[in-house]
């Protein structure tokens, strides 16, 4: 029982870094910098990681159950719309700066996207999973601690990276800077991404 235990420890932190990768960090940016309340900016960042979380946690127990794997072709199509998200949601947030009313933000954006990226990522999660749990209540219990670590990191994240926008009294123009600069970020770091799974 104590080696479980250690499974989920490691889960939890695994989580924690796993809302922290580049791909994760580079979206919600944009979509923290479209709110101006602190308490949106991290009830964005929980949602994301709750999407995230529940389309791993249905990838992985369907892996699992039917101790299938998936394949490259499908797992590179996927990363593929992860990328061409990135560069819509820097293109989004570029756009906002230039437009006279501020667009109205829902929290249907960061859902989807959160569940587009557990899509993209679940594969060395699921190989984890497979690799060291042998049941099913296990491998459940081990995605729900893997799914906390993940809405906590992604959390923490977006409430430290709103603060500029929410709390700080910065001017409008470094305020449309910093947004222009994340949108610009995404858009860079969108095409990279999509060029790094090919080349």
């Amino acid at each position: 029982m104590s080696g479980f235990v250690s499974v989920l420890a490691m889960g939890l932190l695994l989580g924690i870094k796993h809302s922290l990768e580049p791909d994760h960090v580079v979206a919600v940016s944009t979509l923290a910098s479209e709110n101006k309340s602190l308490k949106k900016s991290s009830l964005a960042g929980v949602v994301w990681g709750v999407g995230h979380t529940l389309t791993i946690a249905l990838v992985g127990m369907i892996v699992f159950l039917l101790n299938i794997e998936i394949s490259e072709s499908v797992s590179g199509f996927f990363e593929v719309a992860v990328g061409v998200m990135i560069i819509y949601l820097g293109i989004r947030g570029v756009l906002s700066v230039f437009r006279s009313k501020p667009r109205k933000v829902s929290l249907f954006s960061p859902a989807i996207i959160g569940f587009i990226h557990g899509l993209a990522g679940s594969a060395a999660m699921i190989v984890l999973i497979v690799a060291t749990i042998d049941t099913t209540v296990e491998a459940v219990l081990y995605l729900l601690v893997f799914g906390v670590g993940t809405v906590t990191g992604m959390m923490l994240f977006t409430v430290i990276l709103g603060l500029p926008f929410t709390k700080f009294n910065l001017q409008v123009k470094w305020m449309n800077t910093l947004t222009l600069g994340i949108g610009f970020l995404s858009i860079l770091f969108g095409t990279y991404y999509i060029t790094s799974i090919y080349y």
